[in-house]
């Protein structure tokens, strides 16, 4: 603790000396109080005494200072043994050492001729150690007790200072002194539970008186007034038109102009991935985009993916798709519906079960009979899993079906696959059933 306190004082003492020596403030100041004191040896409150104190204390700042203390205490104990009660009497002579830290300032609502609302009050706190000198009387004086003791003790002091005039100050402050041995009333007990160090508490008031040819002391002052002073608001209005304030200006435009360009990169309007730095159709309501944020057009028709039913067939219709040049009929929709429910494959994989090949025949022997017909295998997965992957396994379970078809005599320009993943759901992905119906292959035939 005292190297901590040293160190401190250092410090501070380093960091304000030039701002110190350049005003005329007061810096030394010394006080009186009076007060009363209560003694709490061996955990008896006793009865309430005297205290008087002089002091004398170097102000660093106006927030840290050095104080040093001389006082008479007088505190009174009841203290028990053998069953009979005794009255102690002790006369402390004390000195201490604090360092004294002012926590909170209070400002007045008068401005001074500096046009600053100065300091008035404030809330502080002390810590420091010293030594004691104990003058004890008794009036049954126990076995083992003693007239006399001398000791240290820590100095702890909390109070509220209020500044009356340049040159007076009142202060109300609580002290504790915890002494290090338990002989401040003379006696030390014989109960285990009871010794622990004596320490008294004094509650005082007084007055301190600031010495030196400043106009006032330095506790009360601002380390900020000058500063304050050359921001008022005629010299506020000059520096609007210096060169400097001009250079602030452009490095804040530079620097607003960069966290705009951020802002553009961060942003992305319509979700699609690509910052609306670089995204050409920042607006665009789908994920289908290419690296400019231009909606995918594969056939390059003039119908973007996400609305083209062939995009594999360059065809400048509302779906995407070339004319139907040949009328499906109803038998013929059944059948692919049939078709379409008797595709299966291995789990996970894109093979193709034997159970299958019979309706992809079928499928091969209407595509023979319709020879204008044209047909897109759709390939889809459910949700689960890795996205990539599913679109991997849909594009490989559509070739599959076309490769079949191919193989079975199907003119390869006449049929399309396409995998499209999980991107097209036609149920809920939230239960088995739904994720079962979204496992599927779809046939598009026009």
């Amino acid at each position: 603790m005292k190297k901590i306190i040293f160190y401190c004082l250092i410090f501070t003492s380093l960091a304000t000396f030039k701002t110190n020596a350049q005003t005329q403030y007061n810096q030394f100041a010394l006080g009186a109080q009076v007060g009363t004191a209560f003694s709490h040896a061996d955990g008896d409150v006793g009865t309430p005494g005297y205290h008087l104190g002089f002091t004398g204390k170097y102000s660093l700042n106006n927030r840290f200072a050095l104080r040093g203390t001389l006082a008479t205490t007088g505190v009174k104990t009841n203290i028990k043994y053998s069953n009979s009660k005794n009255t102690a009497s002790s006369s402390v002579y004390e000195s201490n050492f604090q360092f004294v830290f002012n926590a909170v300032n209070f400002r007045s609502n008068k401005l001074d001729n500096t046009g600053i609302n100065p300091i008035n009050a404030n809330v502080y706190f002390g810590l420091g150690y010293g030594i004691h000198y104990d003058n004890i009387d008794f009036t049954e004086r126990p076995l083992g007790s003693k007239t006399s003791n001398t000791g240290g003790y820590f100095a702890l002091s909390f109070g509220y200072k209020q500044m009356l005039s340049n040159v007076i100050d009142f202060f109300v402050e609580y002290g504790l002194r915890v002494t290090d041995n338990d002989y401040l009333d003379g006696f030390n007990p014989l109960t285990p539970t009871n010794r622990s160090n004596d320490y008294f508490s004094i509650l005082s008031a007084g007055l301190c008186f600031n010495l030196g040819q400043g106009s006032k002391n330095i506790e009360w002052t601002d380390s900020y007034d000058e500063m304050f002073q050359k921001l008022s608001d005629n010299k506020k209005k000059k520096s609007e038109h210096s060169d400097e304030y001009k250079n602030i200006k452009a490095k804040l435009d530079s620097t607003n102009k960069k966290l705009e360009l951020l802002d553009l990169l961060l942003t992305d309007t319509d979700n699609d991935g690509v910052s609306d730095f670089v995204d050409q159709e920042a607006d665009s309501k789908t994920a289908e985009v290419d690296v400019h944020g231009v909606q995918l057009d594969t056939d390059k028709d003039g119908v973007a993916d996400y609305k083209d039913n062939c995009h594999l067939v360059a065809a400048k219709t509302n779906n995407g798709c070339p004319e139907v040049k040949f009328q499906m009929t109803n038998e013929t929709k059944i059948a692919i519906k049939q078709i379409v429910k008797g595709i299966l494959f291995e789990p996970s994989k894109a093979n193709i079960k034997s159970e299958s090949y019979d309706d992809l025949d079928k499928l091969a022997n209407i595509l023979n009979e319709n020879k204008a017909a044209r047909l897109t295998i759709e390939g889809h997965t459910d949700n689960l899993g890795d996205t990539e992957k599913n679109l991997l396994l849909s594009q490989q379970r559509a070739d599959a079906v076309l490769n079949y078809l191919i193989e079975k005599g199907i003119d390869k320009t006449k049929v399309f696959a396409v995998g499209y993943g999980d991107t097209k759901p036609i149920s809920p992905n939230t239960t088995p059933k739904g994720r079962a119906k979204n496992r599927r292959v779809e046939l598009v035939l026009y």
